[in-house]
């Protein structure tokens, strides 16, 4: 069976995991988490067994988790403080592992101008990307809660303004469904537009430092950002192992015939990346059997095998992985009704 990972997020949305399960039987990822001190939670209403989580051992998340805190405590303490915060990321001296905030604001003082110089950080390739990985987390998942609330207010907002008019709001639970799955699709950023390159070669050094690009079974690579799509296919010459269907016909969580479809999909990406030949049809055809045409939608895939010129690209040189055949698939749902459009 070819593994499958998300990439290249630390943090997982609500819209990245309806995707994700619509297609795959299962997926793992880079948690940040502490294992087993934190042990992953389930979004309500979905799979627990979907996506699963690949941990980083637990001395090396904590050192992670303290250079964060100590960075928050620095920040706190030099609020809005322009020249601090120059000296800051111009030294980097967070990433010299510090113990405590005194330590951090002893380098800060120590590379101004008279104090002398501060002693340069002892930086780890592998490291630096965790750290980088952690933040990114922590931001997406602060900007998932900002988008959840003002959602929440622009809903109350228009049914005050609808109560003032003196209308009845009346929604049918299939409505209400449909609106509720179109509007989480659609974020209130794309995450992978945000910092694409830095995103992706962080992931994928801390990813070889996990040891997931070594020996030679396939790997897919599932991401649900074009940005990052377009960053890692990014070629002069028409690429001929790709595949792109839009729209491609997935089954909604209560069709019978969903996980048989999960299967056969997963199947026809694993020939396409061990090089078969696959009739493009057949990832759609156990849909066409479902007696209830609302047990199905639709979404899109685009799938390309990547070079090892790529490989060289996005691992920065290093040649970890060139042996294992690498298969990067990016898949989205489309709204399912006109309706949504009107949501």
């Amino acid at each position: 069976m070819t593994d499958c990972i998300f990439f290249p997020f630390s943090h997982i949305d609500s819209c990245q995991k309806r995707t994700i399960e619509h297609f795959l039987p299962g997926c793992s990822y880079l948690s940040m988490n502490i294992e087993p001190c934190a042990p992953e939670t389930s979004l309500p209403g979905h799979d627990t067994n979907t996506l699963e989580p690949v941990y980083f051992s637990t001395t090396e998340m904590q050192k992670i988790k303290q250079q964060v805190l100590s960075f928050q405590q620095w920040a706190a303490i030099h609020q809005g403080h322009k020249n601090s915060l120059k000296v800051f990321f111009d030294e980097n001296p967070w990433l010299s592992d510090p113990d405590n905030t005194t330590g951090i604001i002893s380098q800060i003082r120590k590379s101004l101008p008279g104090q002398g110089n501060a002693p340069l950080p002892v930086k780890n390739s592998w490291m630096e990307s965790l750290l980088i990985l952690e933040l990114f987390r922590m931001v997406d998942k602060e900007n998932q809660s900002i988008h959840s609330r003002l959602q929440k207010a622009e809903q109350k907002q228009k049914a005050l303004f609808a109560q003032l008019r003196g209308e009845i709001l009346e929604e049918t639970d299939q409505e209400n469904q449909i609106r509720e799955r179109c509007h989480t699709q659609v974020p209130l950023q794309e995450p992978g537009a945000w910092m694409t390159e830095k995103r992706v070669f962080s992931w994928w050094n801390a990813a070889m430092h996990k040891d997931l690009f070594a020996g030679t079974s396939p790997l897919i690579l599932v991401t649900t950002s074009p940005d990052v799509y377009t960053f890692c296919c990014q070629t002069r010459q028409v690429p001929t192992n790709a595949l792109d269907i839009d729209p491609i016909k997935v089954h909604e969580d209560k069709c019978s015939r969903k996980e048989q479809w999960q299967m056969d999909f997963l199947q026809c990406l694993q020939d396409f990346l061990s090089g078969k030949d696959i009739d493009r049809k057949n990832l759609s055809v156990s849909c066409t059997r479902c007696s209830d045409s609302a047990d199905t939608g639709t979404g899109y895939i685009r799938f390309q095998i990547l070079s090892e010129k790529q490989k060289l690209f996005l691992a920065q040189g290093n040649r970890a992985g060139q042996e294992k055949p690498i298969g990067l698939c990016l898949m989205g749902l489309n709204c399912m009704t006109d309706k949504c459009n009107k949501a």
